[in-house]
């Protein structure tokens, strides 16, 4: 459960609370560099890192493997899928031997449509993630924008 608690969309929930989710994942192991899920996946549900790390990565045809996150314990990836039902984004590798919760989208939409309150928290933790990531995308895009440019 303390795992649960440095997550940042957990991170205002009572142990109560937490330990409702916690009911609902699933530990999932990966050795190195197996794929968790690829990019046009179905997206079914999201994974919190316990231990190992995880690349994301999207293939770009004639270059390889771009990487565009490297999370590791505590992180979170595939969160996405909660939101809308479009296909993975990018690869999901893990790096080295890597253990994960899994959270299966079903379960946890019913479960935090039955508690406003719940929901709340959670959706509020959720954008603020968001927008810190998106705030970091920005960024990336800038310095590609002026290296780019410098050519």
């Amino acid at each position: 459960m303390e795992v649960f608690r440095k997550v940042p969309i957990f991170r205002d929930l009572k142990d109560d609370e937490l330990y409702q989710i916690l009911s609902l994942a699933e530990k999932k192991t990966y050795k190195p560099e197996e794929k968790i899920f690829s990019e046009g996946d179905k997206g079914d549900g999201f994974y919190i890192i316990l231990k190992g790390e995880v690349r994301i990565s999207m293939i770009l045809e004639g270059i390889g493997e771009e990487l565009l996150m490297l999370l590791r314990e505590n992180d979170y990836f595939g969160e996405m899928s909660l939101i809308d039902d479009q296909p993975r984004s990018a690869n999901a590798i893990s790096d080295k031997d890597t253990t994960c919760m899994f959270i299966e989208k079903k379960k946890f939409t019913d479960f935090i449509h039955s508690d406003i309150y719940i929901e709340n928290k959670i959706i509020n933790a959720f954008l603020k993630e968001l927008s810190h990531r998106m705030r970091n995308t920005d960024k990336k895009m800038k310095n590609i924008l002026l290296l780019m440019k410098s050519f």
